[in-house]
């Protein structure tokens, strides 16, 4: 995996486990609490004014309403244990979501600033080590807010005991009381409930992914970190040679001398071929009259640009990196130039600048 991937990779598995404490939530009691209260109050009123009739009526009515009061206190407690539950749910989540920005922000900080090192062999160790050290703080986070979610849900489960044996549920099948849970936000599944990181998608990236399992067939980057700068798109020199720095970088070319052969080659083959234009289009030649037009800064056919197409980069031949890509594979395959480049411009005359220019 190239060290693109890898940052690309962490950042993905950061942003996932930052994403499962949902939304901001707010604590708080229950909204419908006050509500209760007051048809209580009302219940115990009317309660007393029965008493004054008398007679067999008035007797039922006042059990009936008498065991009603004592229902709504009932539930009306269980309000309040419960609403305490809640409330400390909402903090945890909240002190857990606001660890995890830490982490990807200092991971993000960390990369920019190692970045112009990578080049070297130190600074690739040190870009894997501070991924490494980043994962593991935020595993830590992690099982901080798993330790606080198994005691909430312990605090609520017993609250929740006035509700009449909903607290049996909590924590398994949701008692149909908790629609109205006050404040939750985006709260995932697992803040309530001990086991809960065992379901967290992508826990065990963070264990394995700088360890043998890398070694693996890559997976698709994910945005939100990167090592290097987005490559500026569009036509010019400037956009077009800082996709050949990328595009040498993804193809692992990281030696100074290597990257300086490869690049003046491919800045006259590009200013030859299409005046550094990533959007030029060759209508008029034999391979357009067959249907099988040139296109981009270095005017590939589709045919070949498909037969040297670089895995993971674009598939569109107006991207440049993509173009630089194939062109060194094209060139190392076609013309057996060296890796390093050394050869480039005897090889490939389009590439010599003492030499008339020459399709290649």
């Amino acid at each position: 995996m190239s060290l693109d991937g890898l940052v690309a990779q962490v950042g993905g598995v950061l942003g996932d486990a930052r994403g499962l404490y949902g939304s901001a939530p707010q604590g708080g009691g229950w909204s419908s609490t006050q509500a209760l209260s007051a048809g209580r109050d009302g219940i115990a009123e009317a309660g007393g004014v029965v008493a004054g009739w008398g007679g067999a009526a008035s007797s039922t009515h006042l059990a009936a309403s008498g065991g009603r009061v004592l229902v709504l206190d009932n539930v009306i407690g269980a309000d309040g244990a419960t609403g305490s539950g809640f409330g400390g749910v909402a903090d945890a989540s909240q002190s857990g979501r606001n660890g995890m920005t830490g982490v990807v922000d200092d991971t993000r900080r960390g990369v920019a600033a190692i970045a112009p090192s990578t080049d070297t062999a130190a600074g690739k160790r040190q870009l894997v080590d501070h991924l490494q050290l980043e994962l593991d703080r935020a595993k830590s986070v992690l099982k901080v807010s798993e330790q606080r979610n198994v005691m909430l849900a312990q605090l609520i489960r017993g609250g929740a005991a006035g509700y009449g044996g909903a607290g049996a549920r909590i924590g398994g099948g949701m008692s149909p009381m908790m629609g109205g849970m006050p404040g939750m936000g985006g709260m995932s599944p697992m803040s309530l409930g001990a086991g809960g990181l065992r379901g967290i998608p992508n826990l065990s990236s963070l264990s394995s992914l700088l360890g043998d399992g890398r070694r693996g067939r890559d997976r698709a980057p994910r945005p939100g970190l990167t090592l290097h700068p987005p490559v500026p798109t569009g036509p010019g020199a400037d956009a077009f040679r800082a996709a050949i720095r990328r595009g040498l970088t993804i193809k692992g070319i990281t030696d100074p001398v290597a990257r300086a052969n490869w690049e003046a080659g491919m800045m006259v083959v590009g200013d030859r071929e299409s005046d550094f234009n990533n959007t030029a289009v060759n209508g008029e030649d034999r391979n357009a009259k067959e249907g099988n037009h040139s296109a981009g800064t270095l005017q590939f056919t589709r045919t070949t640009f498909e037969a040297y197409h670089e895995p993971g980069t674009s598939a569109d031949r107006s991207d440049n990196v993509a173009q630089v890509c194939a062109f060194v594979n094209y060139a190392m395959d076609h013309y057996g130039v060296s890796a390093d480049g050394s050869d480039l411009a005897a090889k490939i005359q389009q590439a010599d600048p003492t030499r008339p220019a020459k399709g290649y």
